[in-house]
């Protein structure tokens, strides 16, 4: 399941408006209209006209919708999707062939998060001495994730099942979905042989502690420790083998699957 994300964010640009044009503003390239767009600079398109947009925090994309125009005066032929990676420069993901009109990006190989998108014209408009004009942009990403309530308190089921509780207040509630949230909503039918118990960074000390009770008398085999990144907030999870098991055989009551978006 994906869904265009481009909602509580910022427009990002080259230049603001194309000169000359001001109708033809940044804006006009996320607002659903196919009858408004944005220009680039006039005259001066290969590397120099690129458009994007800045989520505000990171954001897997695994697909671009780019309705660019349907003349090829005004159109380009290739186009750069980068992401502004966390050494604070911007990053090829990957070049795209265009036509005029609608082009679908897939970016389905990205696993990387970024803050920011862009794409940046690789070829000159079909005139040079025209700018390229952008009818409408989407990027889609699956955001969701899950978690699972039951008599009121929450539970994760990402490779585990532990009780959360009841969060004091939203923000909680959105940390839990980022730590402890699922995307893959089957995993509650799927048969596990392994559990993950996350950790977290004791300030004080700097030793890393585990959020829930770890039994011994469970480990099977092997036990190692990985490393996940939450909003490029490096994390840490033990892994270790137990006896097979289905998170579904251990609700012996009502369920809610609950979704964060």
């Amino acid at each position: 399941m994906d869904k265009n994300l481009c909602v509580n964010g910022t427009v990002i640009a080259s230049n603001d408006y194309q000169p000359s044009y001001p109708e033809r503003k940044k804006e006009c390239a996320f607002d659903g209209n196919l009858d408004t767009n944005w220009g680039g600079i006039t005259g001066q398109t290969i590397d120099k006209s690129w458009i994007g947009y800045d989520f505000l925090k990171p954001i897997t994309i695994i697909k671009i919708k780019l309705h660019q125009s349907n003349n090829s005066n005004s159109s380009i032929n290739i186009v750069s999707v980068q992401g502004f990676d966390d050494e604070m420069q911007w990053k090829e993901i990957k070049q795209f062939s265009l036509i005029p009109g609608l082009n679908i990006l897939d970016l389905s190989t990205n696993n990387k998060a970024f803050n920011k998108y862009r794409l940046v014209a690789k070829t000159d408009v079909g005139i040079p001495t025209w700018a390229w004009l952008v009818k409408e942009i989407e990027m889609y990403g699956n955001l969701y994730k899950f978690l699972l309530k039951q008599n009121s308190n929450y539970h994760s089921i990402k490779n585990n099942f532990y009780k959360l509780g009841q969060p004091n207040d939203n923000a909680q509630l959105e940390q839990w979905y980022d730590k402890y949230g699922t995307k893959n909503i089957n995993t509650i039918l799927e048969p596990l042989d392994f559990k993950d118990v996350p950790m977290s960074l004791e300030e004080s000390t700097g030793i890393w502690k585990t959020d829930f009770e770890l039994d011994a008398n469970k480990i099977l085999g092997n036990i190692k420790m990985i490393e996940e990144s939450i909003k490029n907030k490096g994390n840490k999870v033990i892994r270790y083998e137990c006896e097979q098991y289905k998170i579904y055989d251990k609700l012996d009551n009502e369920f809610e699957i609950m979704m964060d978006v």
